[in-house]
């Protein structure tokens, strides 16, 4: 294995009271590439709440989510409802922004 930085990939579930609804993520991706600056930050709220989200391909939760720090430009933002409803958009963080986005899940 070549010398670098890697990520330790750590697996957790988390469930929604009474939902019988489960996620499954992975820890967050590593940072080491974040440019020099600011660190941005994410809000990420779902309509309705409790949706799984995704930035970039990596899981972090559920929404209501903050995610930081976040690299300035544009990013790949899927939010997926209870049901299996997804929602996928482009986000674009400016450097040292707090962003807030608010994702409309239709029935």
């Amino acid at each position: 294995m070549k010398p670098g930085i890697f990520a330790l990939v750590v697996l957790a579930a988390v469930a929604l009271a009474g939902a019988g609804a489960y996620f499954f993520f992975q820890s967050k991706p590593p940072v080491a590439s974040m440019p020099p600056g600011p660190p941005a930050t994410l809000l990420v709220q779902s309509d309705p709440s409790g949706a799984a989200v995704k930035l970039d391909g990596f899981p972090y939760g559920v929404a209501p989510v903050a995610i930081s720090p976040v690299a300035p430009g544009e990013h790949s933002l899927e939010v997926t409802a209870i049901g299996g409803k997804a929602k996928t958009q482009v986000v674009t963080i400016q450097p040292g922004e707090r962003h807030s986005v608010t994702v409309q899940i239709s029935p």
